[in-house]
């Protein structure tokens, strides 16, 4: 982490997250940015799209309260990474063709990895949020077929 803390487009950006982190009109307005620029990369693995966004996802609802146990200094690093991602001029500029992102999704790849045990229990936090509301909606839908059936029986 020490190299990549010690560039000064990457410290920008930290000051920036830093800035920016308690804001959510402009955490929300950076995380669309940067969804609209991955669109861009072509060469993503499959485990960096998910964990990216599943990152993102953290972030959202980092943001909106849904989900804060996560240090803060991971969502500042999160944002930073995405703030970093959307500056066109950094270590290589994004105009260079076919090489101005690859310093960007490395910084991206960097940050994900690092922060990959937050990313993981936030993934099972998600899945069971999700299994919890199928289970809910389940048990609505058998009370409501019960209704229906003694409505019936009446």
């Amino acid at each position: 982490m020490k190299n990549v803390e010690e560039n000064k487009t990457f410290k920008k950006a930290i000051e920036k997250s830093e800035d920016v982190v308690d804001n959510k009109k402009r955490v929300n307005s950076i995380l669309e940015k940067t969804v609209k620029k991955l669109t861009k990369v072509k060469d993503k693995t499959k485990e960096f799209k998910d964990n990216l966004s599943i990152a993102i996802s953290l972030v959202k609802d980092w943001i909106t309260g849904n989900y804060r146990e996560v240090p803060k200094k991971t969502i500042i690093y999160l944002i930073d990474a995405f703030i970093y991602f959307l500056m066109p001029i950094d270590m290589i500029p994004d105009f260079i063709f076919k090489f101005g992102l690859l310093d960007d999704v490395a910084v991206l790849n960097f940050v994900l990895t690092s922060f990959i045990e937050d990313i993981e229990n936030y993934k099972k936090f998600k899945e069971n949020k999700e299994e919890i509301s199928k289970e809910i909606d389940k048990l609505y839908k058998e009370s409501e077929n019960d209704k229906e059936n003694k409505k019936t029986l009446h």
